[in-house]
């Protein structure tokens, strides 16, 4: 059941996955497992503050040739950006950490955009960073969902932007089904560009 779970996004509900489960998988008990010990690490070699920053994650990948009901759902640069406008309305001087599989890509897309770092760091290490973050905005992808829950769960709280209607932003329906709308995310319409 698992991969299924996880392979159609099912599992951003807490009654199918539920958040203590995944820490008790992961190893994030008493100590610090050694894949966020190495994140710390990837971020200090940045000159980030693991104590103080935000995550953007940027999926693109195989998502440019997913059919999420009859479109895609790589969002468009519209998105972070007002995303990012949202976040620092309330957390002025939050610095923020952009994580990717298309690294040239999101510099491409948001590369104009003021004190951003980008994360060269591989797939692990990229999550664990997002799980150190004091907040998020987020990709239509269970890998942002995951690391924004286990952030949100680590801190007792945060702001974590998502896309409204999440893959489904397009069309204006829930993709691939509502049940995966989540409380502790604050979803914001997606304009989506020509």
């Amino acid at each position: 059941m698992w991969p299924l779970v996880f392979e159609f996004g099912l599992c951003q509900s807490a009654e199918l996955a539920p958040v203590g489960l995944i820490r008790q998988h992961m190893g994030l008990g008493s100590e610090k497992p050694e894949w966020l010990v190495q994140s710390e690490g990837d971020l200090a070699s940045l000159g980030v503050d693991i104590e103080n920053f935000a995550f953007l994650h940027f999926r693109k990948g195989d998502y440019s040739s997913f059919d999420a009901g009859g479109s895609s759902p790589v969002l468009p640069g519209g998105y972070f950006r007002d995303a990012i406008v949202r976040l620092r309305n309330d957390f002025p001087a939050i610095p923020i950490v952009v994580l990717s599989d298309d690294l040239d890509a999101s510099h491409e897309l948001l590369g104009g955009e003021q004190d951003l770092t980008f994360f060269p760091f591989g797939g692990v290490s990229s999550f664990g960073a997002m799980v150190l973050a004091r907040h998020g905005i987020l990709s239509a992808s269970t890998f942002s969902w995951w690391s924004a829950r286990l952030a949100h769960d680590r801190n007792g709280g945060g702001t974590f932007i998502a896309p409204l209607y999440w893959m489904g932003f397009r069309t204006k329906t829930w993709f691939p089904s509502e049940d995966i709308r989540s409380d502790f995310l604050t979803y914001v319409e997606v304009i989506a560009e020509s």
